[in-house]
């Protein structure tokens, strides 16, 4: 008797056969002449399941890498959308003057920015003409905005330490 790993070939005129015989003594596999030259098992053409959860992995981390380009754009998008001015308004103008007073400087933008103000603490930090400027910008007196900036005008008066009020470089103390 025959087991099930074993197999036999029969010819019948011109087709050959192949079956394999389960110990039940049924025929499993059936092959024609061109098969059963090959193999004993016909060949299946599919994905195993790593390959299947590479692909959907991969599926999966480029659909969230453009998620995330997307909502990136959107927040960007956002931000241009901003409505009124900002403190680095002031600072831009501000950066175009080649001398400096220390104090506190207010305004507005007239009627381009209604309920909008803007103040600015230009302040000596250190002796070298080096000055930190404090700039707010104020909607309706509530802060819109906040922008600290460094500016180096050695040309403006004060910059010896002459008695003007000065800030010893990163100490965050008056003198």
């Amino acid at each position: 008797m025959k087991t099930s790993r074993e197999s036999r070939i029969e010819q019948n005129g011109a087709r050959t056969a192949l079956f394999a015989v389960r110990p039940t003594g049924k025929r499993a596999l059936y092959f024609t002449k061109d098969a059963a030259d090959k193999a004993v098992r016909a060949p299946t053409s599919a994905f195993t399941l790593i390959e299947v959860m590479a692909a959907i992995a991969l599926f999966f981390m480029a659909t969230f890498a453009i998620l995330d380009l997307v909502s990136q754009s959107i927040r960007m998008a956002h931000s241009l959308n901003q409505m009124g001015p900002t403190a680095g308004m002031v600072a831009a103008e501000l950066s175009l003057t080649n001398k400096l007073e220390e104090g506190t400087f207010t305004g507005d933008w007239g009627d381009l920015y209604d309920e909008y103000t803007w103040q600015q603490d230009v302040m000596i930090w250190g002796t070298n003409g080096m000055f930190q400027v404090d700039i707010g910008v104020f909607k309706k007196g509530n802060e819109d905005s906040r922008l600290s900036i460094f500016l180096f005008r050695p040309e403006s008066e004060n910059h010896m330490g002459d008695g003007a009020a000065s800030r010893k470089a990163f100490s965050g103390s008056k003198k």
